[in-house]
């Protein structure tokens, strides 16, 4: 568990460092990335329907869940532990 900590760690630093040196991540808001939130759900809903290519759903997946740490702006817990799943 402790590899998947580290890298959840270096996912999150990543993240804050874009947010204080990428002038696009920097001026989002909740409000400005709710679009690209319900682009990747979507894509999510479009690779449940062709399962037969996990590569496709583990990618749209992570994509959503990458879209989710970009708005959580540190206002709320995010428990990574129920996210991950093992193949």
């Amino acid at each position: 568990m402790s590899d998947i900590n580290s890298e959840i760690d270096k996912l999150l630093d990543t993240v804050s460092l874009l947010r204080k040196e990428c002038p696009w991540d920097s001026k989002q808001t909740h409000e400005t990335l709710v679009r690209h939130l319900i682009e990747e759900a979507y894509e999510v809903v479009n690779a449940i329907s062709n399962l037969d290519n996990k590569d496709s759903y583990k990618l749209n997946v992570s994509d959503l869940v990458n879209q989710t740490i970009k708005n959580k702006k540190d206002i709320i817990h995010i428990n990574f532990s129920r996210m991950l799943w093992v193949d």
